[in-house]
Protein backbone atom coordinates (compact mmCIF):
# COMPACT_ATOMS: atom_id res chain seq x y z
CA UNK A 1 0.00 0.00 0.00
CA UNK A 2 1.47 3.34 -1.02
CA UNK A 3 1.65 6.43 1.18
CA UNK A 4 -1.45 7.99 -0.34
CA UNK A 5 -3.49 4.84 0.18
CA UNK A 6 -2.29 4.61 3.75
CA UNK A 7 -3.47 8.13 4.42
CA UNK A 8 -6.90 7.47 2.95
CA UNK A 9 -7.24 4.18 4.78
CA UNK A 10 -6.24 5.80 8.05
CA UNK A 11 -8.61 8.75 7.68
CA UNK A 12 -11.58 6.67 6.57
CA UNK A 13 -11.13 3.55 8.70
CA UNK A 14 -10.06 5.27 11.88
CA UNK A 15 -12.56 8.11 11.32
CA UNK A 16 -10.12 10.63 12.69
CA UNK A 17 -7.67 13.26 11.65
CA UNK A 18 -4.62 13.33 13.87
CA UNK A 19 -2.40 16.37 13.80
CA UNK A 20 0.92 16.20 15.60
CA UNK A 21 3.57 18.69 16.54
CA UNK A 22 7.00 17.16 15.99
CA UNK A 23 8.04 18.65 19.34
CA UNK A 24 5.76 16.21 21.11
CA UNK A 25 7.59 13.25 22.60
CA UNK A 26 6.76 9.76 21.43
CA UNK A 27 5.19 8.69 24.76
CA UNK A 28 2.69 11.58 24.60
CA UNK A 29 1.99 10.80 20.96
CA UNK A 30 1.26 7.21 21.89
CA UNK A 31 -1.12 8.26 24.66
CA UNK A 32 -3.02 10.68 22.40
CA UNK A 33 -3.34 8.19 19.55
CA UNK A 34 -4.50 5.48 21.90
CA UNK A 35 -7.02 7.90 23.45
CA UNK A 36 -8.60 8.58 20.08
CA UNK A 37 -8.60 4.93 19.08
CA UNK A 38 -10.17 3.99 22.42
CA UNK A 39 -12.95 6.56 22.04
CA UNK A 40 -13.67 5.57 18.45
CA UNK A 41 -13.64 1.80 18.43
CA UNK A 42 -14.69 1.18 22.02
CA UNK A 43 -11.79 -1.05 22.96
CA UNK A 44 -11.21 -1.56 26.63
CA UNK A 45 -7.47 -2.10 26.27
CA UNK A 46 -5.02 -0.80 23.71
CA UNK A 47 -1.60 -2.32 24.01
CA UNK A 48 1.23 -0.50 22.32
CA UNK A 49 1.10 2.62 20.19
CA UNK A 50 -0.08 3.11 16.63
CA UNK A 51 3.18 3.49 14.71
CA UNK A 52 3.98 6.31 12.33
CA UNK A 53 4.02 5.50 8.63
CA UNK A 54 7.67 6.46 8.58
CA UNK A 55 8.38 3.73 11.13
CA UNK A 56 6.19 0.99 9.61
CA UNK A 57 5.22 2.01 6.05
CA UNK A 58 3.58 -1.37 5.31
CA UNK A 59 1.14 -1.22 8.19
CA UNK A 60 -2.28 0.15 7.09
CA UNK A 61 -3.31 1.54 10.48
CA UNK A 62 -0.47 3.99 10.73
CA UNK A 63 -0.31 7.74 11.37
CA UNK A 64 1.07 9.76 8.47
CA UNK A 65 3.03 12.73 9.78
CA UNK A 66 3.70 14.25 6.39
CA UNK A 67 1.67 16.95 4.68
CA UNK A 68 0.92 16.25 1.02
CA UNK A 69 -1.39 18.41 -1.07
CA UNK A 70 -4.57 19.43 0.70
CA UNK A 71 -5.38 15.95 2.03
CA UNK A 72 -3.47 16.20 5.24
CA UNK A 73 -3.69 15.04 8.81
CA UNK A 74 -0.68 16.96 10.01
CA UNK A 75 -1.32 20.67 10.31
CA UNK A 76 1.73 22.54 11.65
CA UNK A 77 0.84 25.30 14.08
CA UNK A 78 2.69 26.64 17.12
CA UNK A 79 1.23 26.05 20.54
CA UNK A 80 0.46 22.38 20.07
CA UNK A 81 -1.73 20.35 17.77
CA UNK A 82 -5.34 19.24 17.77
CA UNK A 83 -6.83 15.77 17.74
CA UNK A 84 -10.19 15.64 16.04
CA UNK A 85 -12.33 12.74 17.22
CA UNK A 86 -15.09 12.08 14.70
CA UNK A 87 -18.31 11.22 16.49
CA UNK A 88 -17.49 13.01 19.71
CA UNK A 89 -15.57 12.11 22.81
CA UNK A 90 -15.67 13.61 26.28
CA UNK A 91 -12.63 15.01 27.96
CA UNK A 92 -11.55 14.14 31.46
CA UNK A 93 -13.75 16.86 32.93
CA UNK A 94 -16.71 15.92 30.74
CA UNK A 95 -16.71 19.11 28.67
CA UNK A 96 -14.80 17.85 25.63
CA UNK A 97 -11.64 19.78 26.45
CA UNK A 98 -8.23 18.38 27.33
CA UNK A 99 -5.01 20.21 28.02
CA UNK A 100 -1.82 18.72 26.62
CA UNK A 101 1.56 18.69 28.36
CA UNK A 102 2.61 21.83 26.49
CA UNK A 103 -0.64 23.62 27.32
CA UNK A 104 -2.19 22.98 23.90
CA UNK A 105 -5.94 22.58 23.67
CA UNK A 106 -7.43 19.29 22.51
CA UNK A 107 -11.14 19.73 21.88
CA UNK A 108 -13.78 17.19 20.91
CA UNK A 109 -17.31 17.92 19.65
CA UNK A 110 -19.44 18.00 22.76
CA UNK A 111 -22.75 19.56 23.78
CA UNK A 112 -21.18 20.68 27.07
CA UNK A 113 -18.91 23.18 25.32
CA UNK A 114 -19.84 26.80 25.94
CA UNK A 115 -21.77 28.28 23.00
CA UNK A 116 -19.80 30.80 20.93
CA UNK A 117 -20.60 32.71 17.74
CA UNK A 118 -18.43 33.76 14.83
CA UNK A 119 -18.69 35.53 11.50
CA UNK A 120 -17.87 33.75 8.25
CA UNK A 121 -16.58 35.29 5.03
CA UNK A 122 -16.31 33.14 1.91
CA UNK A 123 -14.26 34.01 -1.15
CA UNK A 124 -14.48 31.87 -4.29
CA UNK A 125 -14.23 32.14 -8.10
CA UNK A 126 -17.72 32.39 -9.58
CA UNK A 127 -17.06 31.96 -13.30
CA UNK A 128 -18.43 28.42 -13.79
CA UNK A 129 -22.05 27.79 -12.88
CA UNK A 130 -21.61 24.02 -12.71
CA UNK A 131 -18.94 24.37 -10.04
CA UNK A 132 -20.39 27.14 -7.90
CA UNK A 133 -23.44 25.07 -7.00
CA UNK A 134 -21.11 22.88 -4.94
CA UNK A 135 -19.81 25.80 -2.89
CA UNK A 136 -23.09 25.85 -1.01
CA UNK A 137 -22.63 22.19 -0.08
CA UNK A 138 -19.22 22.96 1.39
CA UNK A 139 -20.50 25.96 3.32
CA UNK A 140 -23.46 23.96 4.66
CA UNK A 141 -21.18 21.14 5.86
CA UNK A 142 -18.79 23.58 7.51
CA UNK A 143 -21.74 25.14 9.35
CA UNK A 144 -22.93 21.70 10.43
CA UNK A 145 -19.50 20.79 11.76
CA UNK A 146 -19.20 24.10 13.61
CA UNK A 147 -22.50 23.38 15.34
CA UNK A 148 -21.07 20.10 16.66
CA UNK A 149 -18.48 22.24 18.46
CA UNK A 150 -21.19 24.61 19.76
CA UNK A 151 -20.12 27.37 17.37
CA UNK A 152 -22.91 29.28 15.63
CA UNK A 153 -22.60 31.58 12.63
CA UNK A 154 -23.89 35.08 13.35
CA UNK A 155 -23.23 36.50 9.88
CA UNK A 156 -22.08 34.89 6.65
CA UNK A 157 -21.37 36.32 3.22
CA UNK A 158 -19.79 35.21 -0.03
CA UNK A 159 -17.66 37.46 -2.23
CA UNK A 160 -15.94 36.82 -5.57
CA UNK A 161 -12.32 35.73 -5.41
CA UNK A 162 -11.26 37.86 -8.39
CA UNK A 163 -14.16 39.77 -9.93
CA UNK A 164 -15.27 43.24 -8.87
CA UNK A 165 -18.27 45.51 -9.25
CA UNK A 166 -17.25 49.02 -10.27
CA UNK A 167 -13.70 48.34 -9.05
CA UNK A 168 -14.99 47.33 -5.61
CA UNK A 169 -15.36 43.85 -4.11
CA UNK A 170 -19.07 43.18 -3.46
CA UNK A 171 -20.82 40.88 -1.04
CA UNK A 172 -22.90 38.79 -3.43
CA UNK A 173 -25.03 37.10 -0.79
CA UNK A 174 -25.35 37.41 2.96
CA UNK A 175 -27.16 35.95 5.93
CA UNK A 176 -29.12 37.33 7.65
CA UNK A 177 -30.38 39.76 5.02
CA UNK A 178 -34.02 40.81 5.29
CA UNK A 179 -33.84 42.48 1.87
CA UNK A 180 -32.24 39.57 0.04
CA UNK A 181 -33.39 38.98 -3.51
CA UNK A 182 -32.50 35.29 -3.30
CA UNK A 183 -34.04 32.60 -1.13
CA UNK A 184 -30.86 30.54 -0.87
CA UNK A 185 -27.15 30.83 -1.44
CA UNK A 186 -27.56 28.33 -4.29
CA UNK A 187 -29.94 30.71 -6.06
CA UNK A 188 -27.60 33.65 -5.57
CA UNK A 189 -24.59 31.75 -6.91
CA UNK A 190 -26.61 30.47 -9.87
CA UNK A 191 -27.46 34.03 -10.81
CA UNK A 192 -24.03 35.57 -10.37
CA UNK A 193 -22.32 32.78 -12.30
CA UNK A 194 -24.72 33.15 -15.23
CA UNK A 195 -24.02 35.29 -18.27
CA UNK A 196 -26.33 38.04 -16.99
CA UNK A 197 -24.91 37.88 -13.50
CA UNK A 198 -21.31 38.12 -14.67
CA UNK A 199 -21.99 41.03 -16.99
CA UNK A 200 -21.25 43.72 -14.41
CA UNK A 201 -18.70 41.71 -12.42
CA UNK A 202 -15.44 42.31 -14.21
CA UNK A 203 -12.20 40.41 -13.80
CA UNK A 204 -9.48 43.02 -13.95
CA UNK A 205 -6.67 40.61 -13.18
CA UNK A 206 -6.88 40.67 -9.42
CA UNK A 207 -4.47 38.35 -7.68
CA UNK A 208 -5.31 35.89 -4.94
CA UNK A 209 -6.05 37.81 -1.76
CA UNK A 210 -6.55 41.19 -3.44
CA UNK A 211 -10.32 41.13 -3.01
CA UNK A 212 -10.05 39.84 0.54
CA UNK A 213 -7.77 42.66 1.58
CA UNK A 214 -9.85 45.30 -0.20
CA UNK A 215 -13.04 44.02 1.40
CA UNK A 216 -11.44 43.50 4.78
CA UNK A 217 -10.61 47.18 5.15
CA UNK A 218 -14.31 48.08 5.09
CA UNK A 219 -16.05 44.87 6.08
CA UNK A 220 -17.85 46.57 8.98
CA UNK A 221 -19.51 48.94 6.47
CA UNK A 222 -20.04 46.51 3.58
CA UNK A 223 -23.61 45.94 2.40
CA UNK A 224 -24.92 43.02 0.38
CA UNK A 225 -25.23 43.72 -3.35
CA UNK A 226 -28.81 43.43 -4.64
CA UNK A 227 -28.54 43.12 -8.43
CA UNK A 228 -32.21 43.78 -9.22
CA UNK A 229 -32.39 46.93 -7.07
CA UNK A 230 -28.78 48.16 -7.23
CA UNK A 231 -29.54 51.70 -6.13
CA UNK A 232 -31.31 50.70 -2.93
CA UNK A 233 -29.40 51.53 0.23
CA UNK A 234 -28.74 48.62 2.56
CA UNK A 235 -27.54 48.05 6.08
CA UNK A 236 -24.05 46.72 6.77
CA UNK A 237 -24.11 42.96 7.22
CA UNK A 238 -21.24 42.68 9.70
CA UNK A 239 -21.38 44.81 12.80
CA UNK A 240 -19.35 44.57 15.97
CA UNK A 241 -16.97 41.60 16.00
CA UNK A 242 -18.18 38.22 17.17
CA UNK A 243 -15.89 35.89 19.07
CA UNK A 244 -13.93 35.17 15.90
CA UNK A 245 -13.86 35.24 12.11
CA UNK A 246 -13.59 32.27 9.75
CA UNK A 247 -12.34 33.07 6.25
CA UNK A 248 -13.09 30.30 3.75
CA UNK A 249 -10.90 30.38 0.64
CA UNK A 250 -12.69 28.03 -1.79
CA UNK A 251 -10.82 27.57 -5.05
CA UNK A 252 -11.03 24.63 -7.49
CA UNK A 253 -8.86 26.41 -10.07
CA UNK A 254 -5.22 27.40 -10.43
CA UNK A 255 -3.82 30.14 -8.22
CA UNK A 256 -2.58 33.33 -9.86
CA UNK A 257 0.45 34.08 -7.71
CA UNK A 258 2.69 32.54 -5.10
CA UNK A 259 3.79 33.74 -1.69
CA UNK A 260 6.45 36.04 -3.13
CA UNK A 261 4.22 37.66 -5.76
CA UNK A 262 0.76 37.95 -4.20
CA UNK A 263 0.25 41.50 -3.01
CA UNK A 264 0.42 45.08 -4.20
CA UNK A 265 1.54 48.56 -3.29
CA UNK A 266 0.79 48.00 0.40
CA UNK A 267 2.99 44.93 0.59
CA UNK A 268 2.83 41.20 0.16
CA UNK A 269 -0.38 39.36 0.95
CA UNK A 270 1.20 37.31 3.72
CA UNK A 271 2.67 40.39 5.39
CA UNK A 272 -0.69 42.14 5.39
CA UNK A 273 -2.50 39.09 6.78
CA UNK A 274 0.04 38.92 9.60
CA UNK A 275 0.20 42.64 10.32
CA UNK A 276 -1.14 43.46 13.78
CA UNK A 277 -1.40 46.44 16.08
CA UNK A 278 -0.02 46.72 19.61
CA UNK A 279 -3.05 44.84 20.92
CA UNK A 280 -2.29 41.85 18.69
CA UNK A 281 -5.26 42.55 16.41
CA UNK A 282 -5.36 41.87 12.66
CA UNK A 283 -5.20 45.29 11.01
CA UNK A 284 -6.37 44.08 7.58
CA UNK A 285 -9.82 43.28 8.99
CA UNK A 286 -11.96 46.22 10.13
CA UNK A 287 -15.36 45.47 11.63
CA UNK A 288 -18.11 47.82 12.81
CA UNK A 289 -16.98 50.81 14.82
CA UNK A 290 -13.49 50.54 13.33
CA UNK A 291 -12.86 47.58 15.62
CA UNK A 292 -10.54 44.65 14.98
CA UNK A 293 -10.20 41.03 16.03
CA UNK A 294 -7.16 39.40 17.63
CA UNK A 295 -5.13 37.80 14.87
CA UNK A 296 -5.25 34.49 16.75
CA UNK A 297 -9.05 34.44 16.43
CA UNK A 298 -9.10 34.94 12.65
CA UNK A 299 -9.03 31.48 11.07
CA UNK A 300 -8.09 30.93 7.43
CA UNK A 301 -9.41 27.72 5.83
CA UNK A 302 -8.09 26.87 2.37
CA UNK A 303 -10.48 24.46 0.63
CA UNK A 304 -8.88 24.05 -2.75
CA UNK A 305 -7.60 21.68 -5.38
CA UNK A 306 -4.13 20.25 -5.03
CA UNK A 307 -1.07 22.34 -5.77
CA UNK A 308 0.77 20.10 -8.20
CA UNK A 309 1.90 20.11 -11.84
CA UNK A 310 0.88 16.47 -12.36
CA UNK A 311 -2.60 16.80 -13.85
CA UNK A 312 -3.13 13.08 -14.44
CA UNK A 313 -2.21 12.17 -10.88
CA UNK A 314 -4.52 14.93 -9.61
CA UNK A 315 -7.47 13.57 -11.60
CA UNK A 316 -6.75 10.02 -10.47
CA UNK A 317 -6.72 11.05 -6.83
CA UNK A 318 -9.96 12.97 -7.20
CA UNK A 319 -11.62 10.06 -9.00
CA UNK A 320 -10.63 7.77 -6.13
CA UNK A 321 -12.66 9.81 -3.66
CA UNK A 322 -15.79 7.81 -2.76
CA UNK A 323 -18.98 9.59 -3.72
CA UNK A 324 -17.30 12.46 -5.59
CA UNK A 325 -19.62 13.95 -8.25
CA UNK A 326 -17.52 13.03 -11.28
CA UNK A 327 -19.22 15.65 -13.44
CA UNK A 328 -16.94 18.25 -11.87
CA UNK A 329 -13.70 16.64 -13.06
CA UNK A 330 -13.77 18.33 -16.47
CA UNK A 331 -14.25 21.71 -14.83
CA UNK A 332 -11.65 21.83 -12.06
CA UNK A 333 -7.88 21.90 -12.18
CA UNK A 334 -4.87 21.64 -9.90
CA UNK A 335 -2.65 24.63 -9.30
CA UNK A 336 0.97 24.61 -10.37
CA UNK A 337 1.45 27.55 -8.02
CA UNK A 338 1.79 26.40 -4.37
CA UNK A 339 0.17 29.45 -2.80
CA UNK A 340 -2.20 28.00 -0.20
CA UNK A 341 0.28 25.44 1.04
CA UNK A 342 2.81 28.21 1.63
CA UNK A 343 0.25 30.58 3.16
CA UNK A 344 -0.93 27.85 5.49
CA UNK A 345 2.58 27.03 6.63
CA UNK A 346 3.68 30.60 7.27
CA UNK A 347 0.45 31.57 9.00
CA UNK A 348 0.86 28.61 11.31
CA UNK A 349 4.48 29.43 12.05
CA UNK A 350 3.45 32.95 13.06
CA UNK A 351 0.61 31.84 15.33
CA UNK A 352 -2.27 32.64 12.97
CA UNK A 353 -4.66 29.66 12.81
CA UNK A 354 -5.21 28.03 9.44
CA UNK A 355 -6.17 24.68 7.93
CA UNK A 356 -6.16 23.10 4.47
CA UNK A 357 -8.74 20.73 3.00
CA UNK A 358 -8.65 19.07 -0.39
CA UNK A 359 -11.51 20.32 -2.58
CA UNK A 360 -12.32 16.87 -3.96
CA UNK A 361 -12.36 15.37 -0.50
CA UNK A 362 -14.69 18.14 0.68
CA UNK A 363 -17.24 17.04 -1.94
CA UNK A 364 -16.89 13.31 -1.41
CA UNK A 365 -18.31 10.95 1.19
CA UNK A 366 -15.35 12.02 3.33
CA UNK A 367 -16.58 15.61 3.52
CA UNK A 368 -17.68 15.38 7.15
CA UNK A 369 -14.30 14.10 8.25
CA UNK A 370 -12.44 16.65 6.14
CA UNK A 371 -14.47 19.71 7.07
CA UNK A 372 -14.53 18.88 10.75
CA UNK A 373 -10.89 19.97 10.63
CA UNK A 374 -12.14 23.49 9.84
CA UNK A 375 -14.60 23.45 12.74
CA UNK A 376 -12.06 22.08 15.18
CA UNK A 377 -9.39 24.59 14.23
CA UNK A 378 -11.95 27.37 14.63
CA UNK A 379 -13.15 26.16 18.03
CA UNK A 380 -9.61 25.87 19.34
CA UNK A 381 -8.80 29.39 18.10
CA UNK A 382 -11.80 31.04 19.76
CA UNK A 383 -12.16 28.83 22.83
CA UNK A 384 -12.58 30.77 26.05
CA UNK A 385 -10.00 29.85 28.66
Amino acid sequence: MNTRSQREYSSVTNHSYIAFNRRLTQPLTCRLVDLVMLALVGLSILSGCTPTCEEKPDQPRCVDLEMMGGDEIRDPSPGGEVIIGIGGSEGEDGDGVLIGEDGELIIYPNDQLSPLSIDVLVLAPIDQSLIVEYYAKIIEEVTTQLARYQVSVAHMAIAPMYRRLNFSTPLLYGEPDAESEFDTIEAALAHFSSEDGLMNLLDGGSLDGDNLLQLGKRLGNAVVHHPFTPTAAGQPLYREPERGMLVLWINPFGRRCDLSSCGGEEGLLIDQLLNQNDAGEATWLTMGGQSHLPIKRVVHAFIATEETSDYSAFINRCESRPGLPTRILDHIEPSEVPLYQELHQVLGQEGAPSVRVDFCQALSEQSGNALEAVANRTRVAIHEQ
